[in-house]
């Protein structure tokens, strides 16, 4: 299992990314802030339950199947929070 000490620092990065994220997107692209409120306390809680190693490579999975289906369906993306917890599964 995961130890407190890890789950708390999956916790810390999941919000701290989530937020810096929506924050440079927000910059980037104004009017879009990329990730919604409820993305970000959800990345606080994938990486509290699955530590920072984990929570990465969910979100990298989560970041790819985004592309594959903007890719194959020609369409923008599915909204993160739903790859998100396809890649939390």
């Amino acid at each position: 299992g995961l130890g407190l000490q890890s789950a708390l620092i999956g916790l810390v990065a999941g919000f701290v990314f989530g937020l810096g994220l929506a924050w440079v997107v927000g910059r980037i692209k104004p009017g879009s802030s990329g990730l919604g409120g409820g993305d970000v306390k959800f990345l606080a809680v994938m990486g509290a339950w699955m530590g920072p190693l984990g929570l990465l490579l969910a979100f990298t999975l989560a970041c790819f199947m985004n592309w594959l289906v903007a890719i194959l369906f020609n369409r923008p993306s599915l909204p993160q929070g739903i790859a998100l917890i396809l890649a939390l599964w």
